[in-house]
C-alpha cells in the first residue's frame, strides 16, 4: 500500500489531478503495466475533489471492456470493481447507466448459466468466480442508483449463486447482495427454500468441512436474527435439524457455525435459556481433547438427558447432538465414556429411538473399536460387553419399536466391517437377551446373509463363538411360526460343522428342544418336504427371497431324525427322493444329472453324522448303497473327465468313512483290485490317478495287496516322477492343480503303509526320492512326505547324516515358502516331529543344523505366535520322555529361550488374547471350544515348556545335577549381563519380565542343588546384589528375597554372608534396606520352632531397632512391622534374654509420637499379602511361583501361568497351595504405584452434576465473539473476520514456529486485527497448526519479510498507526504506566537478539513487562499475549475481569 501511494505522489507531482486521469486511463487502453494503473487510477478518482472533471462514461467503458476479458485476473477484477463503485459515488450515473445495465444482465446470465456446473460455458465471457466476485463487490452501490431496473432477475441469480454449494459464492450472494434488496417481494423466501435445498441435498455433504448449508444460514444471521425483520424460518424443521448435523459434523468449521447459529437463536428467542447454556458449555468443552478438562463437565450432560427425555424440557434431538459428537470425538477415553452412558440411557423416555439413524451409526461404529473391551478379569465380561447387553435388554422391552430397533441394528451390523473381538461382544450381548418373540422374517433373513458372508475373514474360534451365540439369539427371539422355521432351517445351512455345528454339544440339544416343543411334527415334515421341492425344483421367480443348498436339506433332516419328531410324510418324501439311487448301475438310461444330485444329498447327509453314527441316516441310505457303489466305480472306469471320477470317488469315501457301510464296498474287494490294478497299467495320468484313488478304498480293508501296489509304484518312481501331461481329460481344472492332488494321494497313501514297507525298501533311496518329489508335489503332498521323512530318517542319520541335512533343509524352506497360507501351520507342525527326533538331535553332525532351526523359530516366533510352540513342546517331550539332552552349550541356550521366551504384545493383540481366553471360559456353551485351538497365551505356553523340563530334573540323578549347575551358571550370566547395562525398566517393560522369568527359573534350579554347593551361594549374592544395586520392579524384588530367605533357612552357613551384606548395603542404598528387613522378617517366621531361631533373632534384632527410628520413611514403617514380628515369635518361643535385652528399647518405640499417617501405612502393610499371608516355605508351590506372585506383583496378566497347565506335569514342587489363602489376596496399594498402576481420576458418583460444573474451565463464547461478520467465512478471497480492535501485531522477526501458532491463537481469542509473519507459509506447519488450533482461518495473516519492516512501519504511521516495540531499552515505558491508542500497532522482536536498532529508531514508543526476578526476559509468546491482553483490557471494556 506504501508503495501505490508513492506512485501516485509521483505520477501526479508534474501535472494536475485531470491529466493524471486522462494519462492513466490512456495506458491502461494501451494495456501496460495495468496491475499498476488500476491502483494508481483508484486511488486518482478516490481522491479526486468534485470541481474535478473527467470522462467517466469512457472510463466505465474501458472497465467493462477490461472485465469481459478472460485473462483479466481475479486482483484487477477487484480494482476496476473499486473503480466503478467511486464513480457511481462521484460521477453522474445518467452518462453510464445504459453500459452498467447492459453488463449486469450479462452478468447475471453468467452466474445463472454457471452455477451448477462452475465451468465456462461457450456462451459466457467471465469465468464463475470473476462474475460473483464483480457482482457482490458492485452490487450494493448500483442498487443505490436503481441499478439493475430488472430486479426480478435476482430471484434467479441469488439462488443460483446458493445452489452452486459454492462457498464464496454463497457468502457473496446473502452477505453482500441479499441486504441491498432484502424487501424485494419473496426473495427472502426464495432463500430460504434454497438453503433448505441444501441440508436436504442427497449428496453425502457430512464430508465437507464448510457445509454450504450452515455457511448460508450463517451468511443471512444478521437478517434471520433481527428482530424487526420477520420470517417463519424458525418454525421449519429443517431448520433446527440443518443446526443439529452441524453440531455433530465431523469438521470443527461446521460445529463451530453450528453452534453460533444456535447461540443466536438461543438469544433471538429466549427459548430455554438455562437449558441452552448447559447445552452449549457441554458441547464447547467437547471441542477441547484433552481429558481433564473434557472430565469434569460430564456430569451436566446427564443433568441434560435427564431434563429433556425425562422432564421433556426439549427435543430429545438435542441429546443426540451431543452423544453424536461424543461418539466422533478425537479422545478415545471420549467415546467409551458416551458408549457406556449410551447404553444406561433410559430408552423408555426417548421417543422413536428404534428409527434414530445416527444411533445404528455411531452406536456401531463404537463398538467396532477394539480398545474399548479390555476387560479386569480374564473371565469377565470387559465393561462395555455389560453395557451393551444392558442397552439391548432395554431396547427389548420397548412396546411399539422393539421390532423395528432390532431390524434396523441387524442390518447396520451386517453393513459393519467388523473385528471379530467388536463382533464377539456383540453378539454374546444378544445372546444374553431373555426369550422373546421379536425376530421375523426380515430380520432373520439379515442373520442369514450376514452368517453366509461376514465371517469368512475372522479366527476360527472368534468366527465358532459368533455363530454359536448367532444361533442363541435366534432360537431365543424368533417369532414361532412356520415360515420363520424355514429361515431357521437356513441359517443352520450356514453354521460350520467344525466350528459351530457339533452334533454332542449343549447347543445342538437346545436347538432340538426349541425344533421337538415349538413345532409339531406335521410342520416338521411339511417344512421338510418345502426345502427338498425347493432345492431340486429351484424357482425361477427373482422375487424369492432364499434359495436352499443340499446342506440346508439334509442337515434339517437329520436334525429331525435326532429330534426323533418327524412324520412319516416327511421321511417318506425324503426316501422318494433318493429312490433313483435305487439300482442306479442298472439302468442304462438314468439321468446322470438326477443321479449326481441324489448322491450328492446322501453325501451330504453322511456327512452331517460323520462324528457320531446316526443309525436312522444309515438305515435310510444302506438300501442304495450297493447301487450307488457299483455305479460309482463304473463310473470311474468308464469316465475320462477328471472333475466327475473325483466326485464318484468322494461317494465312496463317504461311504466308507461311515463305519456301518465300509462292508458294502469290502463285499466288491475283487472288483476294486482287478481295476486298481488295470488303471495302474494304463498310459494315461487319470489312469493311474485312478488306480491310487481306488487303492485308498482298498486299505481300509485289505492293506496287504496295497503294500504290493505301492512296491510296485515305487518300483516304477511313480512318486518322484511327475506322469507324462495330458489336459485331455481336465476341464475347468489346470494341470498344476492335478498334479497336486495326484501326488498328494500317492504319498498320503505311501505315508499309511511306510511303517510296513519300509524293511523290504532302500532308505536312503527313498530320501532322496521325497526330496525330489518336493520340487514337484503341491502342499498336501509335502505333508505326507513329512511323514514319511520323520519315520526314515532316524534309520540314515548315522550312516549319511549329510543326506539328512539336505532333506532337513529342503523341509524347512518347503515350509516357508507356503509362509503366507494357512498350510505353514499344518507343514510346521509336520516339520516339528520330521526334524525333532532324539536321534537326529543327539547326532554331532546333525545337531548344530537342528538347534539353527530352534534359534530361527524362537526368534521369528517372538513375531508369528505359537510358531515355537510346535517345536518347543516336540523337544520337551523327547528330553523328559525319552532320553535326556546331552549337556552342552545347545541344549542350555535353548532351555533358557524357552523360559526367557516373549516380547510385549500391542494393546490390541492384547486385547484380542483376552477375547480368545473369554471364549475358552465358555466351556461347552461354545462348541468352537471342542475342536479348535486359540493362541491366548502362546507365548506362556512356551515358557511351560522349559519349566516343564526343569520340573522333569532330579536332584538325586547325577546327570541331572550336572544339567542344574550348566543352567544355573547361564542363568547368572543373563542376570549379570542385565544388572551390567543399569537400564531402569518399567513396569512390565521387557526387562522387567525377562528379569522375572530368570528369577522364577533360578529360586527352582536352587531348591535342586545339595546343601552347602557353591552355586546356592552365587545365587544368594545374585540376589542380594540385585535388591542393593537395581532397585528391581515388586515381582522381581519378591523373588530375589524369596531366594535369599529360602537359601539362609535351608544353610545356617549363609547367614553370614547375608549379615555382612547387609551391613555393607547400608552405606551404597539406603532403599534397599526394605528388603533386607523383608528378609530378616521371614526368615525369623520360617525359624520360629527352630533352635537356630535365637541366634538369628539376636544378630537380627541390633540391625532392625536402628531403622525404627531412622529418617527414612519407607524403612522406618518395615522396621517397625518387622519388629513387631520378631518380638512376637520371639515372646511365643520364650526367649527371654533377647525379651529382656531389647524391653526398654521396645517400649520406647512403642510409646514414641507417631508422623502423621504413620498408623494408617502400619496398618496397611501389615494386611500386605507379603507379610500377612505369604510364607516362603509353605507357599512354595507352582501356584504361587508362577500365578499368585506375578499377579500379586501386579505384572500383566501374560506373565500369570494358571496352575491347570501344570495339573500333568510330574513335579517335584507342588502344585497348589493347602489353604488357598493367597487367591483372596489383592495386590497392595504401594505395588500398584510402583508397577505403573495407580487408579486413574474417576468421577465421585456422590458429587450432584451442579456441584460438579462448578470448576470447570469454563470456554462458553458469546455469539459476538465468534462470527462478528460474515466476512470471515470469505477465506480464499482474502475477507477474513473484522474486529473493532484495531491492533497489528507484527511477529515477522520471531522465527520460532510454536511461538508463532501460540501467538496467533492468542490474536484470534483477543480480537487482532492483522497478524504479520514474515512468511504465511509457516501456517501451514504441524507445529504451528497444532499451537493455532486454526485461528489462522479466523484472522487476518498478513506477509511482511524482515526487510520490508521499515517501509511497512512507515506505511502504518501515515495511517495514522502508533508503533509500539515490545523491548527493553533506556528509555522503555513499564506496560502498566502505558495507555495504548486505539489504532496500534505491535512489534515483537527475535527470541535472542529482539528488535534491531535500525527498527527501534522507527518506532513511537518501546515498551516493557515490569519484572522482579533475575531472568530478564521472557518467552516472545508470553510477552505478546500480555501485551495483546493489556491492549484488550483497555480497549474492549475488560477491565472488570482480573
Amino acid at each position: 500500500m506504501g508503495e501505490e501511494i508513492s506512485a501516485v505522489l509521483n505520477f501526479i507531482s508534474e501535472r494536475s489531478v485531470e491529466e493524471a486521469i486522462e494519462k492513466v486511463v490512456d495506458e491502461i487502453k494501451l494495456s501496460t503495466n495495468l496491475d499498476h494503473s488500476w491502483k494508481v487510477l483508484h486511488h486518482l478518482l478516490k481522491s479526486a475533489e468534485k470541481d474535478v472533471k473527467f470522462n467517466a462514461k469512457d472510463i466505465v467503458n474501458v472497465c467493462l471492456q477490461h472485465l469481459k476479458k478472460q485473462d483479466t485476473c481475479i486482483m484487477q477484477a477487484r480494482f476496476i470493481c473499486k473503480i466503478l463503485i467511486v464513480l457511481v459515488e462521484k460521477a453522474d450515473k445518467a452518462e453510464f447507466e445504459e453500459e452498467l445495465e447492459i453488463f449486469l444482465e450479462d452478468l447475471q446470465f453468467n452466474i445463472i448459466r454457471q452455477s451448477n456446473a462452475h465451468q465456462l460455458h461457450d456462451d459466457c465471457v467471465i469465468d464463475y468466480q470473476t462474475a460473483t466476485t464483480i457482482l457482490s463487490l458492485t452490487f450494493p452501490s448500483f442498487v443505490k442508483i436503481g441499478l439493475p431496473k430488472n430486479q426480478a432477475k435476482l430471484l434467479e441469480v441469488i439462488p443460483a449463486m446458493i445452489q452452486s454449494k459454492n462457498e464464496n459464492s454463497i457468502v457473496e450472494s446473502l452477505a453482500f447482495m441479499l441486504p441491498a434488496v432484502i424487501h424485494h417481494d419473496s426473495l427472502f423466501e426464495t432463500v430460504c427454500k434454497s438453503i433448505q435445498k441444501l441440508f436436504e441435498a442427497e449428496e453425502d455433504l457430512d464430508k465437507i468441512s464448510n457445509h454450504p448449508g450452515l455457511t448460508a444460514l450463517c451468511s443471512i444471521a444478521d437478517i434471520l436474527f433481527s428482530k424487526t425483520f420477520k420470517h417463519n424460518v424458525f418454525q421449519e424443521t429443517w431448520f433446527h435439524r440443518g443446526i443439529q448435523r452441524g453440531l455433530s459434523d465431523p469438521a470443527a468449521l461446521n460445529r463451530k457455525r453450528a453452534q453460533y447459529l444456535l447461540k443466536r437463536y438461543v438469544d433471538a428467542t429466549e427459548a430455554n435459556v438455562s437449558l441452552f447454556n448447559d447445552f452449549f458449555l457441554v458441547m464447547e468443552t467437547l471441542e477441547e481433547k484433552q481429558m481433564h478438562i473434557i472430565n469434569p463437565v460430564l456430569p451436566r450432560m446427564k443433568s441434560l438427558e435427564e431434563r429433556i427425555l425425562e422432564k421433556k424440557e426439549s427435543d430429545s434431538s438435542w441429546i443426540q447432538c451431543i452423544y453424536k459428537r461424543l461418539l466422533s470425538h478425537e479422545n478415545i477415553q471420549v467415546i467409551k465414556w458416551g458408549l457406556h452412558n449410551l447404553c444406561q440411557v433410559k430408552v423408555q423416555f426417548w421417543p422413536d429411538i428404534g428409527h434414530s439413524d445416527w444411533l445404528y451409526d455411531v452406536l456401531l461404529l463404537g463398538l467396532n473399536n477394539m480398545v474399548f473391551y479390555v476387560r479386569e478379569n480374564a473371565n469377565q465380561l470387559p465393561q462395555l460387553g455389560t453395557d451393551l447387553g444392558q442397552l439391548l435388554q432395554n431396547c427389548a422391552t420397548l412396546e411399539t419399536e422393539r421390532e423395528e430397533f432390532f431390524v434396523r441394528l441387524l442390518r447396520g451390523i451386517s453393513l459393519v466391517p467388523w473385528n471379530a473381538v467388536g463382533l464377539f461382544h456383540l453378539v454374546h450381548a444378544f445372546a444374553s437377551l431373555p426369550p422373546s418373540e421379536i425376530l421375523d422374517g426380515e430380520a432373520l433373513q439379515i442373520v442369514l446373509e450376514f452368517l453366509r458372508s461376514g465371517l469368512h475373514t475372522h479366527h476360527p474360534l472368534l468366527r465358532g463363538a459368533i455363530q454359536g451365540l448367532m444361533l442363541e439369539f435366534v432360537l431365543n427371539m424368533t417369532v414361532i411360526s412356520q415360515a420363520n422355521l424355514l429361515w431357521i432351517a437356513l441359517i443352520l445351512s450356514t453354521l460350520n460343522p467344525q466350528e459351530c455345528f457339533i452334533r454332542t454339544t449343549p447347543l445342538h440339544a437346545t436347538l432340538r428342544a426349541w425344533i421337538r416343543d415349538r413345532f409339531t411334527p406335521t410342520q416338521h415334515g411339511e417344512l421338510l418336504s418345502q426345502l427338498l421341492t425347493t432345492h431340486f425344483e429351484p424357482s425361477t421367480d427373482v422375487r424369492t427371497a432364499y434359495s436352499v443348498d443340499v446342506t440346508a436339506v439334509a442337515r434339517f433332516a437329520v436334525l429331525l431324525l435326532d429330534a426323533e419328531t418327524t412324520d412319516t410324510e416327511g421321511m417318506r418324501q425324503l426316501q422318494m427322493c433318493l429312490q433313483p439311487l435305487d439300482n442306479c448301475h442298472t439302468r442304462l438310461y438314468a439321468d446322470p444329472r438326477l443321479l449326481n444330485q441324489r448322491m450328492k444329498l446322501m453325501v451330504t447327509l453322511l456327512d452331517e453324522v460323520r462324528s457320531t453314527n446316526s443309525t436312522a441316516v444309515v438305515r435310510l441310505v444302506f438300501p442304495l448303497t450297493e447301487s450307488v457303489v457299483h455305479y460309482c466305480l463304473d463310473q470311474i472306469e468308464s469316465l475320462s473327465n477328471y472333475t466327475s471320477v473325483c466326485e464318484s470317488f468322494a461317494v465312496l469315501e463317504s461311504i466308507a468313512k461311515t463305519e456301518d457301510l465300509l462292508g458294502v464296498i469290502a463285499a466288491s474287494r475283487r472288483k476294486l483290485e482287478l481295476l486298481a490294478h488295470k488303471l495302474l497299467n494304463g498310459c494315461s495320468a487319470l489312469d493311474k490317478f485312478k488306480s491310487i484313488s481306488l487303492l485308498f478304498l482298498i486299505a481300509r480293508f485289505d492293506q496287504h495287496i496295497v503294500d504290493e501296489f505301492i512296491r510296485e509304484m515305487i518300483s516304477l518312481k511313480l512318486h518322484c516322477k511327475a506322469p507324462q501331461r495330458d489336459d485331455s481329460a481336465l476341464e475347468h481344472v489346470t494341470w498344476g492343480a492335478f498334479m497336486s492332488h495326484y501326488f498328494s494321494q500317492l504319498w498320503t497313501l505311501l505315508h499309511q503303509r511306510l511303517p510296513y514297507i519300509e524293511p523290504k525298501l532302500n532308505s536312503e533311496d527313498l530320501v532322496n526320492e521325497a526330496v525330489c518329489a518336493m520340487d514337484i508335489a503341491g502342499v498336501e503332498a509335502i505333508k505326507s512326505i513329512f511323514g514319511c521323512l520323520a519315520h526314515l530318517l532316524p534309520h540314515v542319520c548315522d550312516s549319511n547324516p549329510a543326506l539328512c541335512r539336505t532333506s532337513l533343509q529342503a523341509s524347512w524352506t518347503s515350509c516357508f515358502e507356503y509362509r503366507r497360507s494357512d498350510h505353514f501351520w499344518d507343514l510346521m507342525q509336520g516339520f516339528a516331529i520330521t526334524a525333532f527326533n532324539h536321534s537326529l538331535m543327539e547326532q554331532p553332525e546333525i545337531r548344530p543344523q537342528l538347534f539353527g532351526f530352534l534359534s530361527e523359530l524362537k526368534s521369528q516366533g517372538e513375531n508369528i505366535l505359537q510358531l515355537f510352540n510346535f517345536a518347543a513342546e516336540r523337544v520337551i517331550d523327547i528330553w523328559t520322555n525319552q532320553a535326556f539332552p546331552s549337556n552342552d552349550s545347545y541344549a542350555i541356550q535353548f532351555i533358557l529361550d524357552l523360559t526367557n521366551f516373549g516380547l510385549i504384545h500391542r494393546r490390541d493383540e492384547m486385547i484380542f488374547f483376552e477375547t480368545l481366553a473369554f471364549v475358552r471360559s465358555l466351556g461347552d456353551r461354545c462348541p468352537a471350544n471342542i475342536n479348535l485351538q486359540s493362541e491366548e497365551m502362546a507365548d506362556g505356553k512356551v515358557r511351560l515348556q522349559g519349566l516343564r523340563f526343569l520340573l522333569s530334573l532330579n536332584k538325586s540323578n547325577e546327570q541331572h545335577i550336572t544339567m542344574v549347575e550348566s543352567l544355573v551358571e547361564a542363568y547368572l550370566k543373563e542376570d549379570r549381563v542385565m544388572s551390567a547395562s543399569k537400564t531402569r525398566y518399567f513396569s512390565s517393560s521387557h526387562g522387567h519380565r525377562v528379569k522375572h522369568r530368570l528369577w522364577v527359573a533360578m529360586i527352582m534350579l536352587q531348591d535342586l542343588l545339595p546343601l552347602g554347593h557353591r552355586q546356592t551361594t552365587e545365587i544368594m549374592e545374585a540376589a542380594l546384589s540385585g535388591l542393593i544395586d537395581d532397585n528391581p520392579q515388586p515381582s522381581v524384588r519378591f523373588l530375589q528375597e524369596w531366594s535369599v530367605t529360602r537359601a539362609i533357612y535351608l544353610s545356617a552357613e549363609l547367614e553370614a554372608v547375608f549379615w555382612k551384606t547387609m551391613d555393607d548395603a547400608v552405606q551404597q542404598r539406603a532403599g534397599s534396606m526394605v528388603s533386607f528387613l523383608s528378609i530378616i522378617g521371614h526368615v525369623t517366621r520360617c525359624l520360629a520352632r527352630s533352635e537356630r531361631l535365637e541366634n538369628f533373632a539376636s544378630n537380627g534384632l541390633p540391625r532392625v531397632i536402628p531403622w525404627a527410628m531412622a529418617q527414612h520413611f519407607t524403612p522406618r514403617l518395615y522396621a517397625t512391622v518387622i519388629l513387631d514380628v520378631i518380638w512376637s515369635i520371639c515372646e511365643s518361643s520364650k526367649i527371654q534374654s533377647l525379651l529382656g535385652e531389647y524391653s526398654t528399647t521396645r517400649r520406647i518405640l512403642r510409646d514414641a509420637p507417631d508422623m502423621p499417617n504413620t498408623q494408617r501405612n502400619l496398618e496397611k502393610l501389615c494386611q500386605d499379602f507379603y507379610f500377612s499371608v505369604f510364607h516362603p516355605m509353605d507357599n512354595f508351590t507352582l501356584e504361587t511361583l508362577c500365578y499368585h506372585l506375578p499377579r500379586l506383583s501386579h505384572l500383566v496378566a501374560e506373565e500369570w501361568l494358571p496352575v491347570e497347565w501344570f495339573n500333568d506335569i510330574p513335579s517335584w514342587i507342588p502344585h497348589r497351595d493347602m489353604d488357598g489363602q493367597l487367591a483372596d489376596c489383592n495386590p497392595a496399594e504401594w505395588v500398584a504405584r510402583a508397577a505403573g498402576g495407580a487408579p486413574a481420576f474417576t468421577q465421585d458418583d456422590s458429587v450432584s452434576p451442579a456441584m460438579a460444573v462448578r470448576n470447570v474451565q469454563k470456554k462458553i463464547t458469546p455469539w459476538k465473539q465468534m462470527l462478528p461478520d460474515v466476512n470471515s467465512l470469505v477465506v480464499s478471497a482474502g475477507r477474513k473476520k473484522t474486529t473493532t480492535n484495531d491492533l497489528i501485531v507484527i511477529a515477522s522477526l520471531v522465527d520460532r514456529v510454536p511461538n508463532l501458532g501460540g501467538l496467533c491463537r492468542t490474536c484470534e481469542v483477543l480480537g487482532v486485527r492483522d497478524f504479520v509473519l514474515s512468511s504465511l507459509r509457516v501456517t501451514e506447519e504441524k507445529d504451528f497448526v497444532s499451537l493455532s488450533v486454526s485461528a489462522e482461518k479466523w484472522i487476518n495473516v498478513l506477509e511482511i519479510k524482515p526487510f520490508q519492516l521499515v517501509e511497512y512501519v512507515k506505511q502504518l504511521k501515515l495511517e495514522g498507526y502508533t508503533v509500539v516495540g515490545a523491548e527493553q531499552t533506556a528509555s522503555s515505558q513499564p506496560l502498566n504506566h502505558f495507555t495504548f491508542p486505539k489504532k496500534s500497532a505491535l512489534i515483537l522482536g527475535h527470541e535472542k537478539e529482539g528488535i534491531p536498532v535500525e527498527l527501534i529508531q522507527h518506532l513511537d514508543v518501546c515498551v516493557e513487562v515490569p519484572q522482579e526476578g533475575i531472568i530478564r526476559s521472557m518467552n516472545v509468546h508470553v510477552t505478546g499475549a500480555i501485551f495483546i491482553w493489556e491492549y484488550a483490557r483497555q480497549q474492549m471494556g475488560l477491565s472488570h475481569v482480573r
